[in-house]
């Protein structure tokens, strides 16, 4: 970080606060709800050195130019042949498969294969992705353990592990058990840039992390991304008190757009969701279903033999389809949006999927314990975008195969078109960010983390 006074010119800081590995080539700052920094790693084969960018570097002119040709280096390096993103004109887009993905491991380890849910590798005959955004909430410990041991290096070495070395975890935030990970394929580094992160803790007294909400910024070329993963406020009853949380959240967290060339202010607005290009919204955001338990069983259950010898009988397919759109018409989050109350500009692709909670821990059966919880979509994927047509899903779904926690995984497989080029020249896009920030009411205070590439070959 070059805003810290022992700094010397001509070089990539991290924070004096981190700790690099010095027997890791290539390493970002992640930090935790206390401001604590930490680094992290993927590996490469030359043996690391840092590398310094200044006059006589391979990398350029200024500290921005050297991160981009340094990126483009280890893209070409270990990938054997140039990198895959070119330098483009202006005005030229692209489209990137994004997956993003949102589980509450209740407190659990994650089981010993993460692929059903991730996709990844070359045998499960899903698309490559060029970036994954995984947020987490109680991952490897309980909320409880969580406020004291926040650290997710366990469950990161996991995700590194069942990604595979193609892929570089850009940045990572960590708010007690409420966790965001973004790994970006090594083709595309050339083209991300001002990577930050931050969160807003709305537990208790709006001060403890056991509830909140962490998100990740960047830019892809000249379009501006951002990631939030939340936990709002549990219980049937407590919807006003999740919509609070939302709200606070998209008005408080500290990232916006950075400055664009002729819009010195950048995304400036109360809403954080609104002042970016596209924001993808994801969580244990904990809306409910209303309705008692023997109702909503009674729409889950299978077709009685009754049903299928009515004379109105279409086929399984039809008879869930028909049940759903009543769980639906009764859920939470879909009244409070449809209300305005809430996520209000947000889109979500259409359910198909059975409730993700409450399910007795490694079974398909929901929560047969004194509680007997009702079913529920506690976890989604939502976005919302400045440009109709940016975000195209391309699939939304949970993963039954995973059965460790009391939720279901959930992902959302997106298609974002993003314009390529010089991130800095990104012409009067910012005034138009600005009105619709600026639409929804209220204020934020900025609580910011920057992670920058630290290059150590």
């Amino acid at each position: 970080r070059r805003d810290e006074p022992t700094h010397k010119p001509g070089m990539v800081h991290v924070s004096r606060s981190s700790k690099v590995d010095p027997n890791v080539p290539i390493g970002l700052v992640h930090t935790d709800h206390a401001g604590r920094g930490e680094s992290f790693a993927v590996s490469l084969t030359p043996p690391p050195r840092l590398l310094r960018l200044g006059s006589g570097s391979s990398c350029g002119a200024t500290p921005r130019q050297g991160l981009a040709a340094a990126a483009s280096e280890l893209v070409g390096e270990s990938s054997g042949g140039a990198p895959a993103v070119a330098a483009a004109a202006a005005g030229s887009t692209a489209a990137a498969r994004v997956f993003v993905g949102t589980w509450n491991l209740h407190g659990k380890d994650p089981p010993r294969d993460l692929r059903p849910w991730l996709q990844a590798g070359t045998d499960t005959g899903a698309p490559q992705y060029d970036m994954y955004a995984i947020g987490t909430q109680e991952a490897c410990r309980s909320i409880e353990m969580s406020l004291l041991l926040p650290s997710k290096a366990k469950w990161e070495a996991k995700l590194r592990e069942a990604l595979g070395g193609e892929y570089v975890c850009v940045a990572s935030h960590t708010l007690a058990a409420i966790h965001l990970a973004l790994f970006v394929r090594r083709g595309l580094l050339p083209s991300i840039s001002h990577v930050r992160t931050a969160h807003v803790a709305t537990g208790i007294g709006n001060a403890l992390g056991n509830k909140g909400g962490v998100g990740v910024s960047l830019n892809l070329g000249q379009t501006t991304i951002l990631f939030v993963n939340s936990h709002l406020a549990a219980h049937t009853s407590a919807v006003a008190q999740r919509n609070a949380d939302y709200r606070r959240i998209d008005t408080q967290l500290g990232l916006r757009p950075p400055p664009w060339r002729g819009d010195p202010q950048g995304g400036e607005g109360p809403s954080c969701s609104a002042a970016f290009d596209v924001c993808v919204w994801l969580g244990d955001l904990n809306y409910r279903v209303c309705g008692n338990r023997k109702i909503i069983d009674s729409l889950l259950q299978p077709p009685s033999e009754m049903d299928c010898r009515s004379s109105h009988w279409e086929g399984a397919g039809a008879h869930w389809d028909s049940m759903r759109a009543v769980l639906l018409a009764n859920d939470q989050l879909t009244q409070e949006r449809a209300a305005g109350r809430a996520f209000h500009g947000f889109q979500e692709a259409p359910i198909a999927f059975r409730p993700t909670y409450k399910y007795d821990v490694e079974s398909d059966r929901y929560d047969t314990s004194e509680k007997c919880r009702v079913p529920a979509y506690t976890d989604r994927v939502l976005w919302r975008e400045i440009q109709p047509g940016s975000v195209r899903v391309e699939r939304y779904d949970s993963c039954a195969e995973m059965r460790t926690s009391d939720h279901r995984a959930v992902l959302a497989d997106l298609t974002v078109t993003y314009a390529m080029g010089d991130s800095r020249l990104s012409g009067n896009k910012g005034p138009k960010r600005r009105a619709l920030a600026s639409s929804a009411g209220g204020g934020y205070s900025v609580s910011e983390r920057e992670s920058a590439f630290c290059a150590l070959m």
